[in-house]
């Protein structure tokens, strides 16, 4: 079987090291990975999305539309860009953060019909916080530790790999005070989703890893 995550967000936000993050602990756990980088710019104010596969079957890196079981992002406005990737048994993790574009004159769309779209989409849609917490612990570009404790305590519990394994990926970030404040980030994360996911939807993620 075969876990997909779309993950997404704006260049700057740290896309790319989420997804070696969620990668490398799942490395470390024995489950194979596929990572692709299909669309957009990783400099600072492009959109982007990497494709995540975890499990047993995994043979291409790319996943379909309506074929992703979990939808990761930094920012609200890409969350909504590639929710097609979701289906109404998916899950959406979403950092609860609007970016506005550096292209002037260009509309935003209203906070809250972008989250009721993600809530049409989707089986169930989890708001984090993450760059307002990630900002108020010292560490401005730190919301994807917060995501990544936020994702690591669902795979964890569906078994794609362990909490210490994950931790160890996290130590490697940063130095000195910073290298410490991403560690209470990640734990915040973590915290917040095993008070917020319920056990269907671990079941639910769990099973496409079985």
């Amino acid at each position: 079987m075969v876990l997909n995550i779309v993950l997404s967000g704006v260049g700057g936000q740290g896309i790319l090291t989420l997804a070696q993050l969620i990668g490398r602990s799942a490395l470390a756990h024995d489950v194979p990975v596929l990572i692709a980088e299909t669309h957009g710019l990783s400099q600072r104010g492009g959109s982007v999305i990497v494709h995540v596969r975890l499990g047993r079957g995994v043979e291409a890196p790319l996943i379909g539309e309506g074929m992703g079981d979990m939808l990761v992002s930094l920012e609200l406005v890409e969350a909504a860009r590639y929710s097609p990737y979701l289906s109404k048994e998916s899950i959406a993790i979403v950092n609860d953060k609007l970016i506005r574009p550096s292209v002037p004159n260009i509309k935003m769309p209203e906070r809250d019909d972008v989250v009721e779209v993600l809530r049409q989409r989707s089986r169930e849609l989890f708001l984090v916080k993450a760059s307002e917490i990630a900002n108020e612990k010292g560490n401005p570009i730190g919301g994807n530790v917060v995501m990544f404790g936020y994702v690591t305590y669902i795979l964890g519990r569906a078994g794609a790999y362990v909490v210490e394994e994950a931790e160890a990926e996290v130590s490697g970030l940063g130095r000195g005070k910073i290298a410490e404040v991403n560690k209470e980030l990640f734990k915040i994360g973590y915290e917040k989703a095993s008070r917020e996911v319920s056990d269907p939807v671990i079941s639910l993620i769990k099973a496409k890893l079985e």
